[in-house]
């Protein structure tokens, strides 16, 4: 069925009622009686209904799950302000060298000393399911070539956070996790099913509960998580980015690292950029940072004073998500492309109000709340889709902490191919990072670029896969495989194409079984095809390092 009526009226009177709630609460000390918190929400709720099913009583008799459950319920948070990364992404990294160690030696077929073991990040940049399937196709042909394995660090924003979070949340194989995704795509956005709208109201009582600002990244987010986490059944909205913590601890995976930046209308340009991973959340090269689990809980002077249970990944996800909430700015040169009038666009540009006048930001409890910083304050904070700044999310690994010597990007944005890593650059510049110079004039016209300083061997090697489809690649792969079939499926297939003018436009929430396989296929093949220009690259890295 599609979303029901029902669902959408108690979303919409939980809304009410925390919005009632939130304009005239105050941080408050840890609740001693949520329970009978929980009753007057109940009971506030069904008297604003007016009528609320016996199926849905029966399933709002006690306190949700999520409450319950929360393991940190009698735990208090505080700001960590000291200066690098905590002390769990430490020893997950610790975990993680002997694989990326023994990954390099099986591909480049040499020994290596632990100081030689270059920093490598993929680097997934946003662009909705198109995203969420190029970042997938890349992990595939980076495992098959035993590319993945090298890797320490993998940085997600917007809709490759749905490929990311999902894969290690769910925990599936790559290959069973492509055909999970490829099922998930290809269901309508907004289909719920009776038990799913259950599932959605609790999540929704949670944040009512807790008087939590509510903004329509709630109900966006709920509903990716119903699709996206289907497979972890009625646990799909009680899932959280800490819980990979304990997932990634053995060096499995690369350490993720999500993004968002600040959604303030009062710094449009030049926001800071924040990371979300699975120890800790905070500012990008900030000193300010707070436990993962503890993120959604109200702060006064760098303590937690409630025990809210974490932001579920799904809320996550539609934060990360949240391209929406555009800006003026954004907004002209998006009319620009469609109507080329600028009278026309100026003038309906100047009748907007605010600088970014859709609320389609998460709204959370500001961590840094009366920290004496010297500068107002405000009670909460916004956060929106990083793509918004630019959409190759470069931010968390190239500043000291974290600084990686290879950076392995994919680039899934839409429009003209690099002018994301353009803005990329100007960011680097901006703030004085290392970058080595992009000749854009080859840019899209090959599936895989090199880009490295010959000179400077501080600065971070590029190796940037645009989400191309290149016939003379694929012509002469098929000539030296010739028992290969997997990729006939790429015959006549252009994936700029699609993105820009077919059925791979970002506003596409789904997708043919046929076509969402082609896309993942394409960045497969063009990892897979430049398997030894990468081991090259990788070879003068080490020999510069």
């Amino acid at each position: 069925m599609h979303i029901s009526n029902m669902f959408l009226q108690l979303t919409f009177t939980l809304f009410l009622f925390t919005s009632h709630c939130h304009a005239m609460d105050e941080p408050q000390e840890v609740r001693s009686d949520p329970q009978s918190d929980f009753q007057k929400a109940k009971k506030t709720i069904g008297t604003l209904i007016g009528l609320i099913s016996p199926e849905l009583s029966t399933y709002l008799n006690g306190e949700p799950e999520a409450i319950t459950n929360n393991p940190y319920k009698n735990q208090v948070a505080y700001v960590r302000q000291t200066p690098g990364i905590s002390d769990g992404e430490k020893e997950c990294l610790i975990a993680r060298l002997p694989i990326v160690k023994a990954g390099l030696q099986k591909l480049l077929n040499r020994q290596l000393e632990d100081h030689q073991i270059p920093k490598i990040a993929f680097v997934m940049s946003g662009g909705g399911y198109r995203a969420l399937l190029c970042s997938l196709g890349c992990l595939l042909g980076s495992e098959k070539i035993g590319l993945l394995d090298t890797s320490t660090y993998i940085t997600a924003l917007s809709g490759s956070t749905w490929a990311v979070a999902p894969w290690i949340s769910i925990g599936l194989p790559l290959k069973t996790f492509n055909q999970y995704i490829l099922d998930c795509v290809a269901k309508a956005f907004t289909d719920v099913t009776d038990e799913e709208e259950l599932l959605l109201f609790q999540a929704a009582i949670v944040k009512a509960l807790y008087k939590q600002a509510k903004t329509p990244v709630d109900l966006y987010g709920a509903l990716l998580g119903n699709r996206l986490l289907a497979a972890l059944g009625d646990k799909r909205h009680m899932t959280y980015i800490s819980e990979h913590a304990e997932k990634i601890k053995d060096g499995k995976y690369p350490y993720p690292i999500y993004t968002a930046v600040d959604g303030n209308e009062d710094i449009i340009e030049n926001p800071m950029w924040y990371e979300f991973t699975p120890h800790e959340i905070g500012a990008c090269n900030s000193t300010t940072h707070i436990p993962t689990w503890a993120y959604g809980r109200k702060f006064k002077e760098g303590k937690s004073v409630n025990n809210a249970p974490e932001k579920s990944l799904s809320y996550q996800m539609g934060t990360y998500g949240s391209a929406f909430a555009a800006n003026v700015k954004t907004i002209k040169e998006e009319l620009a492309k469609v109507l080329g009038h600028e009278d026309l666009i100026e003038s309906i540009a100047t009748s907007i109000e605010g600088e970014r006048p859709l609320d389609f930001y998460a709204k959370v409890p500001n961590f840094t709340y009366k920290m004496n910083t010297g500068k107002p304050e405000p009670k909460e904070q916004l956060f929106v889709d990083a793509g918004l700044d630019f959409n190759n999310p470069v931010t968390p690994v190239v500043y000291p902490e974290r600084k990686a010597d290879i950076l392995i990007i994919c680039d899934a944005s839409a429009d003209r191919i690099g002018d994301e890593l353009k803005k990329t650059c100007d960011y680097m510049k901006r703030n004085n990072l290392a970058f080595p110079e992009i000749n854009f004039d080859v840019i899209g016209k090959k599936a895989m670029h090199v880009f490295k300083d010959k000179n400077n061997p501080y600065v971070p090697t590029v190796l940037y896969f645009p989400r191309i489809s290149d016939p003379a690649l694929l012509q002469n792969y098929q000539h030296n495989h010739p028992q290969s079939t997997k990729y006939n499926i790429l015959q006549d297939f252009d994936l700029d194409h699609e993105t820009n003018n077919g059925f791979a436009k970002t506003i596409h929430f789904q997708y043919e079984p046929q076509d969402a396989e082609r896309v993942i296929r394409q960045m497969e093949f063009n990892v897979r095809a430049n398997q030894e220009k990468i081991i090259k690259t990788f070879k003068w890295v080490i020999d510069n390092k």
